[in-house]
């Protein structure tokens, strides 16, 4: 298919690295103060490509694994959880929060895939762009690693990243560079074990510094190139 990228984002980071923030599409602050680490990453992320009021689809393998975590250790001790806490736990929490705060009407897809969760979002982003051509599609994609009561299932997620992709077919932006995206049978398997590769590779490629992308699993993905037809 063919689809345009028209704006992107993409933050890793493999130290406590505050997450990247901008101003020009503040939320409230009584909205803002319940977004932790990896509510502002994500935020942080989609603040200047929510304009035009998107679809979006949000992925994430573990959410917000932090705030679990605490909610685990509450219980574990006996004491009671905060419905706050616990309504900002489940995976579309922080979607639904910007939502609020940047009054977008669009419906959501949120996506939890295990190790396939960046592919599984890209594919449901392609999707949507085939189902509604008219219309703008948010990928937001963010993993943040996991806390330390978890640390012996770090080794699948060491590394901080959040991405966020704004995409359109191709006939919306006639006047953009186009893209096509091809499926593949995934004998390129870059994605597993929380790989950091196809990650990066989707920021290079964006940014012309590779000819193509895969990013795939086993059987199943996806490659990018430039429409040079």
């Amino acid at each position: 298919m063919y689809l345009v990228i028209k704006e992107w984002s993409f933050w890793h980071a493999s130290t406590d690295e505050t997450p990247p923030s901008s101003k020009i599409n503040p939320l409230p602050a009584a909205l803002r103060r319940r977004l932790n680490k990896f509510g502002r990453a994500a935020a942080g992320m989609s603040t200047d490509k929510v304009q035009g009021d998107p679809l979006i689809v949000f992925a994430s393998r573990y959410g917000d694994a932090e705030r679990s975590a605490t909610i685990l250790q509450e219980i574990a001790r006996g004491e009671d959880v905060s419905p706050m806490q616990f309504s900002l736990s489940v995976h579309n929490a922080v979607s639904g929060i910007l939502s609020i705060g940047w009054k977008l009407k669009e419906f959501q897809s949120v996506i939890s895939a295990g190790e396939e969760s960046f592919l599984m979002g890209v594919t449901e982003s392609l999707s949507l762009l085939t189902a509604y051509p008219d219309k703008d599609v948010l990928f937001i994609y963010i993993d943040l690693p996991l806390p330390e009561i978890f640390s012996e299932f770090r080794d699948t997620l060491s590394v901080s990243r959040a991405s966020a992709l704004l995409m359109s077919s191709s006939g919306h932006e006639e006047n953009s560079d186009q893209l096509v995206a091809l499926p593949s049978d995934g004998a390129s398997n870059n994605n597993k074990k929380g790989n950091l590769l196809p990650f990066k590779e989707m920021e290079q490629f964006l940014e012309n510094k590779i000819n193509n992308v895969s990013i795939s699993s086993e059987g199943y993905g996806w490659v990018f190139q430039r429409n040079v037809a």
